[in-house]
């Protein structure tokens, strides 16, 4: 038989697990069906499974047993999948049979979809960053159901490691998708590694978008609400609520028990799911989850599944065999006879390989890049904070550290007003105590109109406020009113900045400008006021 066409295990994949016997038997049915062209009556479908069963020297009972078990394990998982691609309209699972017809005949289609979105996505990726906006419009629907337009909850799992360069615009692709097609959506983020920050990013700029429609609930894991308080990581004040479900102890101290039951927790609660989990990658914080509560978005693609499987060169012959082992279905402990090892030896191996493939997607992920991707620069814009109090220093100092830490944000534009205020001088000892930070840029920005022509006027001004800051520059007027000084600042820096940190409820125009970042789809506005702790906080 001829290499495995990645595709053809994506498309399994939505049906089941493709980690099990039965999804293996469906991909080789797929194969032969694509390479020889068989038809799909009730003798075709016979030929299909005894050419498998003569290649694995099983029983034609026994291939068709796995599939069931396969179909069924598939079925409880995400029903929906059936009616989208196969038309499947009942209520239970199609038989053995019916459901080797219904893929077979659904996957051309499944096929040529899949590569005319692909080459789209491709041909927006490599189009300058505002082209991409315009085009985003335009990207295929993200899903084909209409079941309700009331309020969803939406959350994300999935690797904590990302290993698709184009990844940040399907997430964002579908989260629009989402919130343009629902009168209300809220996100649940899990903070738990790159994917995550990514997932939270798209969320906060869909919140800043479209803020009557989109909320943004933390999910923490901690056991006292108190110690996520006070956190020196904590970032719940970017969102619009902190919940810390209740997740039942094992006997043994384990993280990854308790992090999978989470995930659990928060799919369990969804309606709808993004997922990003390559199933040959065995990642230890991902057990199967069942999906049969929430619609599921994979964001996987059949390139990192081939170039998983191109990377399996590069392990060790130990670790090769029980690779393939468990690509066949097998458990740990019949992996581990092949090598005549045990079960908690073999799945040491195994994990030794799957990091020496993680680190082979890393250097892919790097390479593909683009020079655009590479080079951009993360800003971060301050206005209207306010009153420095213990309270809002506090919020600003832990908002400007994850920035800092996770987005790497090294430019700063500050509203010249600011520029002498208690908040920046926190900012400039936090980047001055830090070897990593000292290189970054703080741009005082002013309107042109507040100061005469003079260069020796301009002289003073920039002696005022260098140091701290770096540099000043001058806004030009696009007011219509006299008094519009203040918000031209607001409005370039909401333009200019990927983030803006602000305190909206002693702001001027509070209003006027969530409107005009809504209306210009500009920079993420994180409001540092201070909300009610007791509605703010929800446990479960």
């Amino acid at each position: 038989m001829a290499k495995k066409n990645p595709l053809i295990s994506l498309y399994v994949k939505k049906f089941g697990r493709i980690t099990t016997n039965g999804s293996w038997y469906m991909i080789q049915i797929l194969q032969s069906y694509t390479e020889q062209s068989i038809p799909l009556d009730a003798d075709g479908i016979k030929h299909l499974i005894l050419a498998v069963s003569k290649e694995k020297g099983l029983k034609s009972s026994s291939i068709r047993s796995a599939i069931k078990r396969y179909l069924d394990n598939g079925w409880n998982r995400n029903p929906i999948v059936w009616k989208r691609y196969t038309a499947w309209k009942y209520r239970f699972p199609p038989d053995v049979n019916t459901a080797i017809r219904l893929l077979c005949a659904s996957y051309v289609d499944f096929e040529k979809s899949f590569e005319d979105e692909h080459q789209r996505t491709r041909e927006t990726i490599n189009q300058p960053f505002p082209k991409m906006q315009e085009d985003r419009a335009n990207f295929p629907s993200v899903s084909d159901h209409r079941s309700s337009k009331k309020k969803i909850i939406c959350s994300f799992i999935g690797h904590k490691d990302v290993y698709d360069a184009d990844i940040q615009f399907r997430i964002q692709s579908t989260v629009d998708g989402l919130v343009a097609e629902y009168e209300a959506v809220e996100f649940y983020v899990y903070p738990d590694g790159d994917f995550s920050y990514i997932c939270l990013l798209v969320a906060l700029k869909a919140r800043t978008y479209n803020p009557q429609k989109v909320t943004i609930a933390l999910i923490s894991d901690h056991s006292s609400t108190e110690e996520m308080l006070n956190s020196e990581r904590a970032f719940f004040c970017m969102s619009d609520k902190l919940i810390t479900p209740v997740i039942q102890e094992s006997k043994k101290d384990d993280i990854t028990l308790k992090q999978t039951r989470m995930m659990q927790w928060i799919v369990q609660n969804s309606t709808h799911v993004i997922s990003y989990f390559y199933d040959t990658l065995y990642d230890p914080h991902y057990q199967p989850i069942k999906f049969q509560r929430a619609l599921e978005y994979d964001l996987t693609t059949p390139e990192t599944e081939a170039a998983i499987l191109n990377a399996v060169s590069f392990l060790t012959e130990k670790e090769q065999l029980i690779f393939q082992k468990m690509n066949e279905g097998c458990t740990l402990k019949d992996a581990g006879k092949v090598i005549s090892v045990g079960s908690e030896r073999a799945r040491q191996i195994l994990q030794h390989g799957c990091r020496t493939i993680r680190l082979e997607l890393k250097e892919r992920y790097h390479s593909k890049l683009t020079a655009e991707q590479k080079l951009k620069k993360t800003t971060c814009g301050l206005f209207a904070l306010g009153e420095g109090t213990f309270e809002s220093l506090t919020r600003f100092k832990r908002i400007t550290d994850f920035l800092f830490s996770v987005y790497d944000v090294r430019d700063i534009y500050v509203d010249s007003s600011y520029s002498l205020s208690s908040f920046l001088f926190a900012l400039v000892y936090a980047t001055a105590s830090r070897i990593a930070l000292r290189e970054t840029k703080i741009t005082a920005l002013m309107c042109a109109d507040t100061f005469s022509a003079d260069d020796d006027d301009q002289n003073d001004i920039r002696k005022s406020l260098c140091p701290p800051c770096h540099s000043v520059t001058y806004v030009s007027r696009v007011g219509t009113g006299d008094d519009n000084s203040d918000f031209d600042v607001i409005s370039d820096m909401i333009e200019r900045a990927d983030f803006c940190i602000c305190d909206l409820s002693s702001a001027q125009y509070s209003e006027k400008i969530r409107e005009f970042a809504a209306q210009t789809r500009g920079a993420i506005l994180l409001d540092i006021s201070i909300p009610n702790d007791v509605n703010y906080m929800r446990c479960w």
